[in-house]
């Protein structure tokens, strides 16, 4: 019986055949994937001309689709326009700012929310103030409220505006995730490592802290998932100055340029 598996049955009729009328040579194996003739002696491969290459293309998109699909981060829900209130802060305490909103009872925020890097206040009584409600009353009656929550409303609504105008958008690149980095544009977002450059990045750890513009390319207000691109970013860069470059340049004309890069045969 024969030992090999074969692509088809006419493949190993031919192979049997060829066994039992001529002696076995050093050139005559057969396998599973390559068949040989007596008047040609090369191998004949069964599989198609770059099909790794396009398998490898494949798996790059699919790595790509299921980033965008998998990924998490601890990002909450945009919150609802609806949901903002305006105010009037009546005084600063140690601990809370005391605001008005026409509440029964007075509203709270914590000082850390409207207190500067340097350690100013970002209000004074008789400003005007955008709060959300934390939830309700405390012990004493004061209604809990949040600026950040409130803030976060007028954050999305940037976002979105960006992401339908596909306007760049300013971000500092917080952590490595898994399938890419965590970028803060005023929320979390998400950016493939594919996305980062145009080019492959291997050390996605080192971008940490580096301020760059992105663009979103996808966006989930209900779920308050973003998706960014910095290398869309890029290759409109590129695709500008490209348009620039060739309407200025006219025959004759001498450039000065820098050699990128160079063919590997003219090396040899």
């Amino acid at each position: 019986m024969n030992q090999y598996q074969y692509a088809d049955q006419d493949t190993a009729a031919a192979v049997s055949d060829a066994e039992t009328n001529k002696p076995s040579g050093p050139g005559e194996t057969h396998g599973s994937f390559t068949t040989m003739t007596t008047d040609n002696p090369e191998p004949q491969s069964l599989e198609r001309p770059n099909a790794g290459q396009a398998q490898k293309e494949e798996t790059h998109l699919d790595d790509f689709a299921a980033a965008l699909e998998s990924y998490t981060l601890e990002t909450e829900p945009a919150p609802s326009e609806d949901n903002v209130f305006k105010g009037s802060v009546i005084k600063l305490t140690l601990t809370h700012v005391v605001v008005d909103i026409g509440f029964k009872s007075e509203g709270l925020v914590p000082i850390a929310e409207v207190t500067n890097a340097d350690g100013s206040m970002k209000f004074q009584p008789g400003d005007e103030i955008e709060v959300m409600v934390q939830r309700g009353e405390n012990e004493e009656g004061s209604v809990l409220l949040s600026h950040e929550r409130a803030q976060r409303v007028r954050v999305w609504e940037q976002i979105d505006q960006a992401y339908h105008s596909k306007a760049a958008v300013k971000g500092r690149i917080v952590e490595r995730v898994k399938g890419g980095v965590s970028v803060d544009i005023g929320v979390k977002a998400f950016m493939p490592g594919s996305q980062v450059d145009v080019h492959p990045v291997r050390n996605l750890d080192g971008l940490k802290g580096h301020e760059i513009e992105v663009r979103v390319i996808k966006l989930n207000k209900k779920r308050g998932n973003i998706v960014v691109s910095r290398k869309a970013i890029l290759e409109d860069e590129a695709a500008s100055k490209l348009t620039k470059t060739l309407e200025t340049l006219k025959e004759g004309e001498v450039m000065t340029g820098t050699v990128k890069n160079l063919p590997t045969t003219a090396l040899l």
